[in-house]
């Protein structure tokens, strides 16, 4: 059985469906627990008939516990909208970074799986789940680089979009951690790696809890950010990074953009299309486009 964890509103209950089709593409026996922070995406979430997909409610779930509380009084919820603060990524909303760390953690203790992989609601694979899992055999942690940056830069060198923690004591002590420090600010690490909400403090995992493993050093994976990078195939599921052919596990779509006739790989002009990827962009588009059709969202 593999574990996934991931969050959305009605406003990603598209993207978070698009996810759980391309996990059910490879996978057969897998479940995917979701954070739904409103009624709506909870109520259509329940209307799908598949035990495998396993809906809560933020609400039913969290309000009024004392550790919730906490992450509330010490996370700003920001809407995307709103113009950034000095200092500030525009949109940056400290309580939804916080509720990757929180959530995946409440399912560890709660679940007690053998596993767990948290992955970002807009995120579709192309490759089987498996091969992420395989990657981390022996590894108590997961993690994957940008790629188009260094450890130690604002954003940090490590992104949260997919992030895999093993039960066993290295893999909870480490997811404990990291929701602790997300949810109260008041830590000795925060002035450092507290700039861009729960996505820096990953670059400490390896020295404070060891047995890590980097991802890419086994599976491809794309996000705005580095699909400029890669060289491209006909085979779609292959790309070439740093002179090495990977297969091409999933591509984070952060910030994608579409109307019924358009898209755009970002809300405001944080990214362009890379050509050679269009591609992709498009199929995504389409894929959203069929699911909204198919679930009258």
């Amino acid at each position: 059985m593999r574990t996934f964890t991931t969050l959305f509103d009605i406003h990603y209950l598209d993207r978070a469906l698009v996810l759980y089709e391309s996990i059910g593409r490879f996978l057969a026996d897998f479940r995917i627990y979701c954070l739904c922070l409103d009624d709506s995406s909870f109520e259509r979430i329940k209307r799908v008939d598949d035990d495998r997909l396993i809906p809560l409610h933020i609400k039913e779930e969290f309000y009024e516990t004392k550790d919730f509380m906490t992450l509330v009084k010490h996370n700003e919820s920001v809407p995307i909208s709103k113009p950034a603060k000095k200092g500030k990524v525009a949109g940056l909303s400290d309580f939804h970074f916080a509720l990757a760390s929180f959530f995946t953690h409440y399912i560890m203790e709660k679940e007690l799986p053998e596993d767990v992989l948290y992955v970002d609601s807009d995120i579709m694979f192309y490759s089987s789940p498996d091969l992420i899992f395989d990657s981390v055999e022996g590894k108590s942690i997961g993690i994957i680089r940008h790629r188009h940056n260094k450890v130690g830069c604002g954003v940090g060198g490590y992104n949260v979009g997919v992030i895999y923690f093993r039960n066993d004591e290295i893999g909870r002590r480490c997811l404990k951690w990291w929701r602790d420090v997300v949810m109260d600010k008041s830590n000795e690490w925060f002035p450092k790696y507290g700039f861009c909400g729960d996505q820096k403090y990953l670059e400490l995992f390896e020295s404070m809890f060891g047995n890590v493993k980097v991802l890419d050093d086994d599976i491809g994976h794309g996000a705005p950010w580095n699909l400029k990078l890669y060289e491209y195939f006909d085979d779609k599921m292959k790309i070439r990074w740093e002179g090495k052919i990977q297969t091409l596990v999933f591509i984070h779509f952060s910030h994608f953009n579409y109307t019924k006739d358009s898209y755009r790989a970002a809300r405001r002009k944080e990214w362009s299309i890379y050509e050679p990827a269009r591609r992709y962009y498009k199929g995504y588009f389409e894929t959203l486009k069929s699911v909204r059709r198919r679930y009258k969202l």
